[in-house]
């Protein structure tokens, strides 16, 4: 794993090695069949590439491919510059902005582990799926 600043972003990169066991992690193939994670961008989002090696950028919740845009991975000329202040750490809303979570509420704001980062993002999609698949659910509007 490689992560730090490009630019405004904050990324993480995922080896090649690594792609498959973070893909099994956040269960990438479940949601999004026939891709896999290849980074974590700006904390909320996931870069994911497809079978044919197209990039896409998605929210980590909902994980959902309605939700995809194409994505192009920026040359990366330079090393990331390394942030002690974020290594190892996920920025993460206890209520995800999907569900309603305020992302400028400072108490709404967390940082936690890639693990726990896993762990929620199954979490909250699994919620996600749940709620809108749902008969009779309701929606806003």
């Amino acid at each position: 794993m490689n992560e730090g600043w490009c630019g405004d972003d904050y990324f993480v990169l995922f080896s090649e090695d690594e792609v498959e066991s973070a893909s099994s992690r956040y269960n990438i193939g479940a949601a999004i069949p026939g891709h896999q994670i290849v980074a974590l961008v700006g904390w909320d989002d996931f870069i994911l590439r497809n079978e044919s090696g197209s990039t896409f950028r998605v929210p980590t919740a909902p994980l959902s491919s309605t939700l995809a845009t194409p994505y192009i991975i920026p040359a990366f000329r330079e090393p990331l510059l390394e942030d002690s202040r974020f290594t190892g750490k996920v920025k993460w809303y206890v209520q995800p902005i999907a569900f309603d979570g305020n992302p400028t509420e400072p108490t709404n704001t967390i940082w936690i582990t890639h693990g726990e980062h896993a762990q929620l993002v199954n979490w909250w999609n699994r919620l996600w799926r749940d709620v809108h698949s749902a008969p009779g659910r309701l929606t806003k509007g």
